[in-house]
């Protein structure tokens, strides 16, 4: 009995993930989301994530690298629910995909005049996928390798990229078989005083 209530535990929570994806998807594309600017601790941020990834890191044995550089303000201006979802889904996606050795999330920033740059880095040293595989990834529905799709949707990384673009940031893929990948976002953001 114990058994199958884990199984049907388990199973409403992917039922929930994949309704839950596809209401996000449904709702950056018929314009519903509003990006909200407010001020955001980076550091709690940043614990918040490794929080709520540091369980599936741990069930895979991975090692789980985070860097945040050390001239990166302790307050930004922007959306930090959307920020954080946007993380949480490249770092779900490479604990999904990696078998051994590790993940790593890199945050730096960049000042050039009045415009600043919030760089996000997930890297792992995963399956990793070929050329063409990487000029799909940001579709809806698309999985490039069936083997670790059973509880995903194909849609975490077409959120991400649709995130992105709301927010007038941009997002690059490099990967090649058997080498990892590593996920690029660049977004746009104000420091505050702290």
């Amino acid at each position: 009995i114990k058994e199958y209530a884990m199984y049907i535990k388990n199973s409403g929570k992917t039922l929930l993930t994949i309704i839950s994806d596809i209401l996000d998807l449904s709702k950056i594309e018929s314009g519903k989301v509003d990006i909200i600017i407010e001020r955001y601790s980076l550091s709690s941020l940043i614990e918040d994530v490794e929080r709520s990834i540091q369980k599936r890191v741990m069930e895979k044995n991975l090692q789980f690298n985070i860097s945040v550089s050390p001239y990166m303000h302790e307050y930004l201006q922007g959306d930090e629910v959307r920020i954080k979802q946007i993380i949480m889904n490249l770092l779900t996606n490479a604990v999904k995909y990696t078998e051994k050795g590790c993940i790593s999330l890199r945050i730096t920033g960049e000042s050039q005049d009045t415009i600043q740059k919030l760089f996000i880095e997930v890297a792992d040293t995963g399956i990793g996928m070929p050329g063409e595989a990487q000029k799909h990834i940001f579709e809806k529905f698309y999985q490039g390798d069936t083997s670790h799709s059973t509880n995903g949707t194909g849609l975490g990384l077409a959120i991400v990229r649709n995130l992105v673009t709301l927010m007038g940031g941009n997002i690059r893929v490099k990967s090649a078989p058997g080498k990892g990948s590593v996920f690029q976002v660049e977004l746009p953001f104000e420091s505050t005083e702290d």
